[in-house]
């Protein structure tokens, strides 16, 4: 016999505002995870594969291997996936913003990485300190415009020691009181967070320089996202 669920009962324990923002947000993320597994089902949503690599990428010219190529640019093509980027052992630049990407834990097997362009996907939650200190050459990182909420979760970013750029502006976190004081006194290689250097007057507790020399001042303005040629 099926028993009735006692809804009057569920409804008063989750009274809370705490609990009931946690149903919500598993519900959430049914609904997202339905969402895009019909998706991909229909075609809508692809896995990035080893030909989509040799369309839009720049190989070194003495090789024609996968391994072989050095650059790869796919942007606002409906990737969800993109497991077999771990064959571009060589990969030094990977652009990939502007699509419906949720992990990218494969290119832990691209050590040769320097800049890395992933705005606009679909990432919540950040790969674990192993990855990004297998990424011992990544020197700028472009993250704004995803779903990144909770401080905890760019603390991996430290064991990134040439990191010297980093974006993460229209991103629940970057609504965060005290945001730029925890994420430049976190990454401590870091030159620029978003569109300004970092200022002495972020690092050193309790410092106040003033004018020009005050975090984000206008003269620390810096556009770390310029148009560059195809």
């Amino acid at each position: 016999m099926v028993s009735i669920p006692d809804w009057g009962k569920f409804a008063r324990s989750i009274e809370s505002p705490t609990k009931i923002a946690n149903v919500e947000s598993r519900l959430e993320r049914i609904r997202q995870e339905k969402f895009y597994k019909e998706a991909e089902e229909r075609g809508y949503l692809v896995t990035l594969s080893k030909s989509m690599l040799r369309e839009n990428c720049i190989k070194n010219p003495k090789s024609e291997t996968l391994r072989s190529i050095q650059m790869v640019r796919l942007v606002g093509v409906h990737l969800r996936d993109i497991g077999c980027i771990y064959t571009c052992k060589r990969l030094r630049i990977c652009i990939l913003h502007s699509n419906y990407i949720n992990k990218f834990d494969a290119l832990i097997a691209c050590p040769e990485l320097v800049k890395l362009d992933l705005h606009s996907n679909q990432i919540s939650i950040l790969p674990g300190v192993e990855f990004w200190e297998n990424l011992s050459e990544l020197r700028i990182l472009h993250l704004h415009n995803n779903l990144i909420g909770r401080l905890e979760h760019l603390q991996s970013l430290a064991a990134c020691q040439q990191l010297d750029a980093l974006t993460l502006y229209d991103t629940p976190v970057s609504l965060k009181r005290a945001y730029r004081h925890h994420v430049v006194n976190s990454i401590w290689s870091l030159r620029a967070l978003d569109k300004h250097v970092v200022s002495d007057e972020e690092i050193i507790e309790d410092a106040t320089f003033g004018g020009m020399f005050s975090a984000i001042s206008p003269h620390f303005y810096i556009d770390l996202m310029p148009p560059s040629r195809k």
